[in-house]
């Protein structure tokens, strides 16, 4: 397998430590997290399952621009809900796709029951093509070969 159709797996770890907040917690708590641990995001999380995710666009847009004041607006009223998710298997091209053509910076990464384990961020996605672009530079690649290099199209 070339080094383009890795998993995500490959090159994210599992994070135990993952930014999940209440749909019921105020933005300044999601914003003070999110500095605290240097996140583009946090998770929403309500009885254990992902119900949105918060943004640092979310905050920009739902609630600097709107004037609302982060100590008493609810995550629930300025996060995306339902945010699209993908699995540790997934391959890295197929989340490529996800960014580009939904406009994510981050995706959350879950398990088989839908728990989250990690965020996907745009910053995972260009260290790893880095990776693929030094490869390619340092190979050989044929021609025939070149198609199956750039192939971002599918999914698992």
């Amino acid at each position: 397998m070339r080094r383009i159709q890795r998993p995500i797996a490959d090159f994210i770890t599992a994070d135990a430590s993952i930014v999940a907040l209440s749909p019921d917690d105020p933005v300044s708590a999601a914003v003070e997290v999110m500095k605290t641990h240097k996140w583009d995001c946090a998770l929403i999380l309500e009885g254990g399952a992902l119900v949105g995710i918060f943004t640092e666009r979310d905050f920009l847009y739902r609630v600097s621009a709107a004037q609302k004041n982060p100590t008493q607006t609810k995550l629930r009223d300025v996060m995306t809900p339902n945010p699209e998710t993908l699995r540790a298997r997934d391959a890295i091209p197929y989340a490529i796709n996800r960014m580009v053509v939904r406009g994510f910076r981050n995706i959350p990464i879950v398990d088989d029951t839908g728990k989250p384990i990690a965020v996907l961020d745009v910053r995972d996605v260009m260290a790893h093509l880095t990776e693929v672009f030094a490869e390619v530079s340092e190979s050989r690649v044929l021609d025939k070969e070149w198609e199956e290099w750039t192939d971002t199209g599918g999914g698992a």
